[in-house]
């Protein structure tokens, strides 16, 4: 299985055993602790997935925009049972949107790339 298999893999497992905390319209920021929480689950037989395959989609998860948005926009944070676990630092809600920006201006870069090389192919 390559990466992005396990990764695919791991957010299925994730969003089967935790529908409240990995959805994909509405991703929720995780509590501080929450890997020791899926460790304990997986343990548990909550969650059906190896441990590499977890850690590639937690790593995914929380690379994501969508999961930086839910930081930067939600007030609390949340455990794996959807219990509210304290509030998101404003530390944390400014790296969020560092982030964001960050991605937005490599999406830009690469469109412009990819628009270059039409160009230049066209010419």
């Amino acid at each position: 299985m390559n990466h992005k298999e396990k990764v695919k893999a791991g957010i299925e497992g994730l969003r089967s055993a935790f529908p409240k905390i990995f959805s994909r319209d509405q991703p929720k920021p995780l509590a501080i602790g929450a890997c020791r929480q899926l460790n304990q689950a997986r343990r548990n037989g909550v969650l059906n997935i190896s441990v590499l395959v977890q850690r590639a989609a937690i790593n995914s998860w929380l690379c994501s925009s969508n999961y930086h948005r839910a930081v930067a926009s939600t007030p609390c944070r949340y455990n794996l049972d959807g219990s509210a676990s304290g509030p998101v630092s404003d530390e944390h809600r400014q790296r969020a949107i560092d982030k964001l920006k960050e991605i937005r201006k490599a999406k830009k870069a690469r469109r412009a790339a990819i628009k270059a090389s039409k160009l230049k192919v066209a010419a």
